[in-house]
């Protein structure tokens, strides 16, 4: 466990303790780039002012106790939900515990589609194959979301072909895209997630786009290279993902 966050000054309120559980590693050709997901989770969420725990759910026998944090975030991950591996059996029943006791729970591209799928939903490979590139997500009209500050949307790089494919039970869809659209959901005060990635960099996403030339093909790659250029909404993102779990507690 490795702390990335910064006590405030005193007066102030506590920052936000996060749990960050780890579901990935980048190769060495990706994570030269920018940095592995420990650093861009700890960077990410310690500039949104939150004090981050960083843990690797896939060495754990035993997951944290769920009331050791404020909130826990679960991130990025070349695995799909269904894979039969012994540490995603244990953090979907330990997902399914943790938002049963409404304890607050971030989910980022992977992590989002697990936690709808703990809640109940049904998440699997999208007809339309990979979503790659900065992509604008379409605010929800009366959905309750303070993002993009009345533009109607935020932008973020996304990477995935599978994707949450009904809401949960209970979720309130608040981000939508033409190839995504359950792009972001709500389950009452407890749960935020989002499809798109606010933790990556363009070098980190050049990087990986262009590794899959073969898989993706090269004009679907050409294309979200070319989007790059547009400027993404990660840390906004990731402030109100904070400022959500802080909610919460008050």
């Amino acid at each position: 466990m490795t702390n990335a966050g910064q006590d405030t000054a005193g007066g102030a309120e506590p920052p936000v303790r996060l749990g960050v559980l780890l579901v990935d590693s980048f190769d060495e050709q990706h994570r030269s780039v920018s940095g592995d997901y420990d650093r861009l989770y700890g960077d990410l969420f310690a500039r949104a002012g939150a004090t981050v725990d960083l843990y690797d759910a896939r060495a754990l026998d035993r997951l944290p106790d769920a009331t050791s944090a404020d909130g826990w975030m679960i991130g990025g991950s070349r695995q799909s939900v269904g894979d039969d591996l012994p540490w995603l059996a244990r953090l979907h029943r330990w997902l399914g515990r943790t938002i049963d006791a409404e304890v607050p729970v971030i989910g980022i591209c992977f992590g989002h589609q697990l936690v709808a799928a703990a809640a109940g939903a049904e998440v699997g490979r999208w007809q339309g194959g990979w979503n790659i590139g900065a992509v604008d997500y379409a605010l929800v009209p009366g959905a309750t979301s303070h993002l993009g500050a009345g533009t109607g949307s935020f932008r973020l790089l996304a990477s995935h072909r599978d994707q949450v494919l009904t809401a949960p039970a209970g979720a309130e869809v608040f981000a939508t895209a033409p190839t995504c659209p359950i792009a972001g959901f709500t389950i009452g005060d407890h749960v935020t997630c989002v499809q798109g990635h606010p933790e990556f960099t363009p070098a980190l996403a050049t990087s990986l786009y262009r590794s899959r030339i073969g898989l993706i093909g090269e004009e679907p790659v050409a294309a979200a290279l070319a989007s790059l250029e547009r400027p993404c909404d990660g840390d906004s993102v990731a402030a109100w993902m904070v400022d959500r779990v802080a909610l919460a507690h008050r």
